[in-house]
């Protein structure tokens, strides 16, 4: 696969500075949105899982939303306001799952839609679970 390829699970920083064309253009990390495979109509399906060896700390995302999208932090050390603790920003110094539709949706009619005419009302929804130690398991 390629460093796009989150598939089989992976280390998020793993394939992060390979030079692969994707990630270069945006920074030099991930900040692209990645489509949910579900069918329609489905309900919330789980689009990503995070989990950190270090703190035990373990993160499922799902949702209603066609796409995610994955940031990495590709700027954060041009953040003129200091982390937790006062310390510095650091480039990659968190990531960030942001359930959305595609960009440039509107551009794109094969997308699904994002338009929202008079009178009709937009529901997504989008559950966050958190989980320490052996709570959360494997995928």
């Amino acid at each position: 696969g390629t460093p796009m390829d989150f598939r089989a699970g992976k280390p998020i920083g793993r394939d992060i500075d390979t030079g692969f064309s994707q990630t270069t253009m945006v920074g030099g990390g991930y900040d692209h949105c990645f489509v949910i495979d579900r069918g329609r109509g489905a309900s919330q399906s789980l689009c990503a899982w995070a989990s950190s060896d270090k703190t035990g700390i373990s993160m499922k995302v799902y949702t209603t939303q066609p796409g995610v999208q994955l940031y990495t932090g590709n700027f954060l050390q041009d953040c003129p306001a200091p982390g937790k603790g006062g310390v510095p920003m650091q480039k990659y110094g968190g990531f960030a799952l942001e359930t959305q539709h595609f960009p440039c949706s509107p551009s794109h009619p094969e997308f699904p839609s994002t338009a929202l005419r008079a009178g009709k009302v937009f529901r997504a929804n989008t559950t966050l679970r958190f989980f320490t130690g052996k709570q959360c398991g494997k995928l």
